[in-house]
């Protein structure tokens, strides 16, 4: 019997210093099969009214019984006025959020770091999402001017550092699946 939830959350964030508003949609789709122990999920998180609506992260995984789940970052790109806010934390700690309890530990995290200039906080968010240096099984490869860099990890929160920076003024959740 496979049970499907379907979700999506509508944030708007300001800066604390109170010039910048953001707006982020957050698409979840959490499915679990009772027969054969399998599960998955797809999140989708975009940008709403921003200089692009390219989305800013994918992330689909699925999983057979203890099996863990490699999931890929291929894109993780903030349109250029969110930069600088903490937005991405805020969009990993609720990516974390929205893999549900008993999942979210079996996920392993993969991406490329490309070789062009980065600020050093991609490096740092990286970290975190793996957990680098608390974990044995976290492998991260910085980039250099020559070549691409990786990383590898078990999913972890990359915690709440965005309330630094960022005041959730409204958010409204909408549930369109629940079986």
């Amino acid at each position: 019997m496979l049970k499907t939830k379907v979700t999506e959350h509508f944030y708007t964030l300001r800066s604390i210093l109170g010039e910048n508003v953001f707006k982020i949609k957050i698409y979840t789709e959490n499915r679990n099969n009772l027969e054969d122990k399998s599960a998955g999920f797809d999140i989708k998180i975009t940008p709403i009214d921003a200089s692009t609506t390219h989305p800013i992260i994918i992330l689909r995984g699925s999983f057979v019984g203890t099996d863990d789940s490699k999931c890929r970052v291929n894109d993780f790109q903030l349109p250029v006025e969110m930069i600088g806010y903490r937005v991405g934390t805020f969009v990993l700690h609720q990516l974390y959020k929205c893999i549900q309890p008993g999942i979210r530990e079996q996920v392993i995290i993969t991406g490329r770091l490309p070789k062009e200039k980065a600020p050093e906080s991609r490096d740092s968010l990286y970290k975190k999402l793996i957990n680098y240096k608390q974990s044995e099984e976290a492998i991260f490869k910085s980039s250099s001017k020559d070549a691409d860099g990786w990383f590898e990890g078990r999913l972890h929160d990359v915690g709440e550092s965005w309330r630094k920076s960022l005041v959730i003024i409204e958010h409204n959740e909408m549930l369109i699946k629940d079986d």
